[in-house]
């Protein structure tokens, strides 16, 4: 009912009108598929157990679980995480994941004090790992450029321009994960369990499948 309320107001997460113009690239199958994706979000191809599994923060964010929440304001308040009471989330079938943390450093290597959060998918536990139980070759390849690809690239610039400065822009991808737009079925394995300050646990539900100017879901 969220994403539906959402999807009228800010639209689809994905770009159709961008999705139209790879259409002469990628071809009518891969077109289709992401028609496909922009009406009814990403299939994550998750075949495991869906029966609710819980998971604590790893070690590694057990400290910092304030500074986690502080990140994940903006995502609650602007309607992309929602949050459920434990004594609400063992009634569904909700599967957690912990989030861990890994310090950050600045550009010469020297710690800055901060931490980065991740979502460790590929935590086995209870006989069960979502990233490992999920169809990836469902999904296609996904292409990388490498450091030979850019250069050549960039050698390619300048004998088209030549005399032009050619610059290599490096770009934080911070947020980017939370405005992949997930099937809302598959949103119940994007979960993680963190101990808040209220009077009982809290689990976060990811919902991603919400237009990117607006909300998600832990």
């Amino acid at each position: 009912a969220l994403r539906c309320t959402w999807r009228r107001l800010a639209g689809p997460t994905h770009s159709v009108d961008r999705f139209k113009a790879l259409r002469p690239v990628i071809g009518e199958r891969g077109f289709l598929h992401l028609m496909q994706v922009a009406r009814d979000g990403i299939p994550s191809l998750y075949h495991g157990d869906r029966r609710r599994r819980r998971q604590l923060p790893l070690m590694s964010a057990r400290a910092h679980t304030a500074a986690f929440w502080a990140k994940t304001w903006e995502l609650i308040t602007s309607g992309r995480v929602l949050l459920l009471p434990e004594s609400v989330a063992s009634d569904y079938d909700i599967v957690s994941s912990p989030v861990g943390a890994t310090p950050k450093h600045d550009a010469h290597g020297v710690p800055t004090g901060e931490h980065r959060f991740f979502h460790h998918l590929s935590k086995e536990a209870d006989h069960r790992n979502v990233n490992r139980d999920s169809d990836k070759a469902g999904h296609g390849q996904v292409f990388y450029p490498t450091v030979r690809a850019l250069v050549r690239r960039v050698l390619a610039l300048t004998f088209v321009y030549p005399g032009s400065c050619i610059l290599v822009n490096m770009f934080d991808v911070n947020g980017a994960f939370t405005q992949v737009a997930v099937r809302a079925a598959d949103v119940d394995h994007f979960a993680t369990d963190v101990p808040c300050d209220l009077p009982t646990e809290v689990v976060a539900v990811g919902a991603a499948s919400l237009p990117s100017s607006q909300p998600e879901v832990v």
